[in-house]
Parts: C-alpha cells; sequence; structure tokens
C-alpha cells in the first residue's frame, strides 16, 4: 500500500496579498481594541469580569496575535528573496 504524505498548507493560500495584509490590519485593531480595555479606565472592565471570563479574554488575544503572526509570515513567505532583508 502506497503512502500518501501529506503536505502542510498554509491556511491562507487563497488569499491575495491585498486580502493578506487587509486581514493583518483588522487583527491588529480589533486586537488593539481589545487590549486597550485591559488597562483603559484603570482596566475596570477588564479586571470586573470573574478569573474565568479574564482567563478566556487574554487567550482571545493570545490567539489573535498568534494569527497576525501567521500572516506576516505568510507575506514575507512570499515575497520574493531578492526583496529579502538580510
Amino acid at each position: 500500500m502506497a503512502t500518501e504524505s501529506v503536505a502542510t498548507q498554509s491556511p491562507f493560500q487563497a488569499f491575495s496579498e491585498l486580502d493578506l495584509r487587509d486581514e493583518m490590519h483588522n487583527l491588529l485593531m480589533q486586537t488593539t481594541a481589545l487590549v486597550l480595555n485591559t488597562y483603559g479606565g484603570s482596566g475596570e472592565g477588564f479586571r470586573g469580569m470573574n478569573e474565568d471570563a479574564q482567563d478566556s479574554y487574554m487567550f482571545l488575544v493570545f490567539n489573535m496575535v498568534k494569527r497576525v503572526e501567521s500572516v506576516w509570515k505568510e507575506l514575507e513567505w512570499r515575497r520574493p528573496s531578492s526583496e529579502a532583508k538580510s
């Protein structure tokens, strides 16, 4: 029986570069809004949440930052090597 190798594909494969840039911009704006809630107004809104809600909130922020990182890596991967900075 032949074995097939499973190639890892980027979740952004179907995105154009413009779509990726829009996605990164949107994620950064959303993450900024979430982070502002943790310290804006002395962080009262965030600190008023129960511990589980705070943990979930920070987990969401972390996941959004990781998604921005993934989009950035996809953009860098697509960049021609002649444009790559050393």
